[in-house]
């Protein structure tokens, strides 16, 4: 594992790319706005709105959030279902990813929370009567995190986190870290290639066919920079310390068969919010899957994640399939 991580690292320094700049973001203008197909930023940026809705009156809403590379039609594979019980799912692409303009440029962790707490403002005012819920996915589920741990958090009915990118210092080798670091500063625009990964080893899904589809989709990014990469690294660190300020219930979902969060990065976020004094409104659940992979939604055991998500939205969170932080310890081997 140490050889593969170094192997990928040194090719990322070994390469010529020029400089790049992030994804631009200017002063606030309004408000903010939701169209029918459009989430309108407060600088005014248009970002492509997904949504799935149910027949008749919803139940509760959701807002998702995608992970890198990917954009908001990736819960396409949880739309039907959640349809099917009653909630309405709205996501939408995050800056620098999908349609939105600028694609393959980082945002920055700031900008990213900023609009996901923006979406959860507009929502709540447009669906004042119904529960709402926020569910992000690997870095949509990092932004969670620190959205959540704002003060100015909305209050939700609860917060959902698939695989979260939590991969923070404490976790990532020291030499990821420099060379990340000098791969940076020196060349940030350098495209990384994602089939460089797989040809290491690195498998989100046991289904081939989900593959295929996320290549053959131009709007997945094949080739991320490096300066993309080195602010998921940010945020993913930012996520891990934000975890113990999370205001309200949390569900955690996480396979052990994931090689992009890996175990120990779950087990150090699941530490930080055992051994945080602060009080919040709700309580954390974790759903540890012992063959689930990075994609919980997008492989072969999706249905158990499916039917997991949807008791613990309609409120059955007794279930012993729900296990408090220490539980989920105890099912990663943490202490092993």
């Amino acid at each position: 594992m140490k050889l593969r991580s170094l192997c990928l690292w040194v090719l990322l320094l070994s390469m010529v790319a020029c400089r790049s700049d992030g994804v631009p973001v200017r002063e606030a203008i309004h408000g903010g706005a939701l169209t029918d197909r459009a989430f309108m930023t407060a600088d005014g940026s248009k970002l492509r709105l997904h949504r799935w809705s149910p027949e008749g009156v919803p139940r509760a809403v959701i807002l998702a959030l995608h992970g890198f590379n990917d954009y908001g039609a990736a819960f396409a594979a949880v739309g039907d279902s959640l349809n099917e019980n009653g909630f309405l799912l709205y996501a939408y692409d995050q800056r620098g990813f999908g349609h939105s303009d600028h694609a393959g440029l980082w945002a920055g962790e700031d900008v990213l929370e900023a609009d996901a707490r923006l979406a959860l403002k507009l929502l709540r005012e447009r669906h004042l009567e119904l529960p709402l819920y926020l569910l992000g996915e690997s870095m949509g589920g990092a932004v969670a995190l620190l959205a959540m741990a704002d003060a100015e958090a909305p209050a939700l009915a609860g917060t959902v986190l698939l695989a979260p990118a939590v991969v923070g210092e404490a976790v990532m080798p020291g030499h990821q870290r420099l060379v990340l670091w000098l791969a940076e500063n020196s060349v940030p625009g350098l495209p990384l290639s994602v089939e460089l990964g797989q040809a290491l080893g690195y498998r989100p899904t046991d289904q081939p066919e989900v593959m295929a589809g996320l290549r053959a989709d131009p709007l997945v990014l094949d080739y991320p920079r490096v300066a993309a990469v080195a602010g998921l690294a940010d945020l993913m660190q930012a996520a891990w310390a934000a975890a113990p300020r999370v205001r309200g219930d949390v569900l955690l979902l996480y396979g052990m068969r994931d090689d992009l969060v890996p175990v120990p990065a779950v087990c150090a976020l699941l530490d930080n919010v055992l051994a945080a004094e602060t009080e919040t409104a709700g309580r954390w659940q974790a759903r540890i899957y012992p063959e689930g992979y990075h994609m919980l939604t997008r492989y072969s055991g999706a249905a158990s994640t499916r039917d997991d998500l949807l008791r613990w939205l309609k409120g059955t969170r007794e279930d012993q399939a729900f296990v408090d932080p220490a539980g989920g310890r105890a099912a990663l081997g943490c202490d092993r």
